[in-house]
């Protein structure tokens, strides 16, 4: 019920959906980061860069904190799960196969365009 309110506060003031369609995209962006760190840590025995994942890792938990405060300022519709690295993981491992398959390519492969990934 509070959703279909929040729907129909949302769709009277235009305004109001911008700041949500831009959050939620960053939120999808947050568990492709994950997905991608993920897929590269599956492919990759190295101490240090794993270490380095898992900064970017913390980092990206960080930012989705402050998202949910975002999110929740600006009355947005939350979302119901914390952000995970499963999401994404599928279209990310075949990425990260497809770049491992042409190493010496200079531009990436099409799997790695992030906007034709689909969440499981």
């Amino acid at each position: 019920m509070i959703t279909a309110l929040m729907m129909l506060i949302q769709s009277a003031n235009p305004a109001a959906v911008a700041p949500c369609t831009t959050l939620a995209a960053q939120w999808t962006g947050l568990e492709q980061d994950l997905a991608d760190d993920h897929a590269e840590g599956i492919t990759d025995n190295s101490a240090p860069r794993a270490t380095l994942r898992a900064q970017r890792e913390t980092n990206i938990l960080l930012r989705a904190q402050m998202l949910i405060g975002m999110m929740k300022d600006a009355k947005c519709p939350l979302p119901k799960a914390p952000p995970s690295y499963v999401t994404y993981l599928l279209p990310a491992i075949t990425c990260r196969t497809d770049m491992m398959k042409s190493y010496t390519a200079k531009e990436l492969p099409v799997s790695c365009d992030r906007k034709k990934w689909t969440a499981i």
